[in-house]
């Protein structure tokens, strides 16, 4: 090729040189696929077992909360007939008001602590509604329970990647309390600019 000149290519030539290439490959899968051998019994067995296994884990992971949670809602009722929660949360009344809850809400805190959120929600939901308790006292429990919950939960999954347990539960309970006493502030100084026009 000549110094200084650049390659002319031919446009009718790339045209055809592509459009052989083409039919090329498509000839090649088209012969790929009719030498393809159909699936064996064996093999359609495995993949419908296969499908057939995702699809009850699938159920499963549905199913297995919502029977979780019914069997915690059972158990709450069977220990209310037999009068057995008051036993339970007595001796954590001196916890309770160290974190600032009331001790007519240690079920609902004891719920959230050791089950979590997700699994005791329905019972922290059904016992507020039967309990007879002030907004403000569902307000602080909130702040509690929003902070220190799942006590089992938590450890059992960060103390094998080497977390201290103090820093699974200690953190929290002081985080917990603080916010706890926030809110009590929050709601004296509510109160009060409440009260101040009803005096004028």
């Amino acid at each position: 090729m000549p110094v200084g000149r650049l390659p002319i290519r031919c446009p009718v030539h790339d045209t055809l040189f592509c459009g052989m290439e083409q039919l090329s490959t498509h000839h090649r899968e088209s012969h790929s696929a009719m030498n393809l051998t159909p699936p064996t019994i064996k093999t359609i067995l495995r993949d419908g077992l296969k499908k057939g296994l995702d699809g009850y884990l699938w159920l499963l992971k549905i199913l297995v909360p919502i029977s979780f949670i019914t069997m915690l809602l059972v158990i709450l009722e069977v220990l209310k007939q037999y009068h057995v929660i008051g036993k339970i949360v007595r001796p954590l009344g001196s916890l309770l008001s160290l974190m600032g809850v009331d001790r007519r809400m240690g079920l609902l805190w004891l719920t959230a602590v050791l089950f979590g959120l997700a699994y005791g929600s329905a019972v922290i939901v059904e016992e507020a509604r039967e309990g007879d308790f002030s907004g403000n006292e569902l307000e602080r429990l909130h702040a509690s329970i929003g902070i220190n919950h799942a006590v089992i939960e938590d450890p059992v999954l960060f103390i094998p990647f080497g977390v201290h347990p103090f820093w699974l539960w200690v953190p929290r309970l002081a985080a917990a309390k603080v916010a706890v006493q926030f809110v009590k502030c929050w709601q004296r100084r509510h109160s009060k600019k409440r009260s101040e026009p009803a005096a004028r």
